[in-house]
């Protein structure tokens, strides 16, 4: 995975767009056709900016009713399993990038809790916390069967199906004394 787009990964919506992006190439008319529930400020803001960072790139512009409408690829890779990138990963470096996803979280129950119609039992919001022993080797492998039960949730099939984010995070092993 490109190092210049680790910041923006803390940030769930965000990475929805660049989801997005490594699905097709689109403009952000078409990004917020497959976004409806993103102002449409907030997504030009976000293109705007990762395309500054040439973490986006333009590949076409068309003509569109006097106006030039840009058409939008990845200039990055997205997937890439490097197991020695990850090793290069100082633990401070980790830890910034794990305060920058926690950041993105907390910004989401921040704005849901401003919401006055909020209903956490309605809405289906929540979290917990379940401690586990596990080696290294299991926690891929119980990772590999939790994204295989979600995989269908990953594609809207209803107009009554909002978008949720459901953030797993394997804390550093603990020693037991």
């Amino acid at each position: 995975m490109d190092k210049k787009i680790i910041k923006y990964l803390g940030n769930p919506l965000i990475t929805q767009v660049l989801i997005e992006f490594e699905n097709c190439n689109m403009s952000v008319k078409e990004l917020r056709l497959r976004l409806p529930d993103v102002p449409q400020a907030t997504l030009y803001r976000y293109v705007k900016k990762l395309y500054q960072e040439d973490i986006l790139k333009i590949v076409d512009e068309k003509q569109n009713r006097g106006s030039v409408e840009k058409i939008y690829s990845l200039n990055v890779e997205l997937k890439k399993n490097d197991v020695e990138e990850l090793n290069t990963i100082t633990p401070k470096s980790y830890y910034e990038m794990f305060s920058e996803f926690t950041l993105g979280l907390l910004a989401e129950f921040s704005d849901y809790s401003k919401n006055e119609d909020a209903n956490v039992l309605k809405d289906g919001s929540g979290f917990s916390l379940v401690p586990i022993y596990a080696t290294a080797e299991e926690l891929v492998e119980y990772g590999k069967s939790i994204s295989k039960i979600l995989e269908p949730a990953l594609i809207r099939k209803s107009e009554n199906q909002d978008r949720h984010n459901i953030a797993i995070v394997v804390t550093p092993p603990r020693k037991d004394n």
